[in-house]
């Protein structure tokens, strides 16, 4: 019977996301050479994948008796994360599904946060401050028209303020 073997950081791939060097002389981040900023297209196959977790979400997923995300706001919350996400290394959204059948969509950069509430009946951006205060608040009764005339004044807000947070990101979507 052979010993069990001991994984070591010999036996696993080098990851991209940077390591700690063990040794006492160094003890320091070993990083990559390029830095780790996602592309907007990254972003936005991630948040696909995102949706399409939250589209299996069977009714009472929480333990409780919440519906299953709505499959029309998968498409609504890919456009509008496509309409925020107009460059590369802006901070990655988060997604949280909401007992009614919708989605919270969260960027989180530095304690500022930039949340989007997409549901049946509208669709709520929200800007607020590291400190607590609210950078802005709009909500749109009209989600099913995402055109850029129709909702062109809220889509800015959100933009600007991802934008000018994203700079603060430490921790961003691990390039695969």
């Amino acid at each position: 019977m052979s010993a069990p073997t001991r994984d070591t950081s010999i036996t696993f791939p080098r990851r991209a996301i940077g390591d700690y060097a063990q040794d006492i002389q160094t003890r320091s981040w070993i990083l990559p050479t390029e830095p780790l900023e996602p592309t907007a297209a990254q972003i936005l196959r991630y948040t696909q994948l995102e949706i399409a977790r939250l589209v299996r979400l069977p009714r009472g997923w929480d333990g409780g008796r919440a519906a299953p995300f709505h499959p029309a706001l998968g498409n609504v919350a890919l456009r509008l994360v496509q309409l925020l996400t107009t460059r590369d290394g802006l901070a990655t959204p988060q997604f949280s599904p909401t007992p009614d059948g919708g989605v919270d969509i969260v960027w989180l950069a530095g304690g500022n946060r930039l949340t989007v509430s997409v549901e049946l009946e509208e669709i709520g951006l929200y800007g607020t401050l590291a400190d607590g205060a609210d950078a802005f608040t709009r909500l749109e009764h009209t989600w099913f028209d995402l055109t850029p005339d129709g909702f062109q004044a809220a889509i800015e807000d959100a933009r600007t303020f991802l934008e000018k947070i994203s700079g603060s990101v430490r921790h961003q979507l691990p390039i695969q």
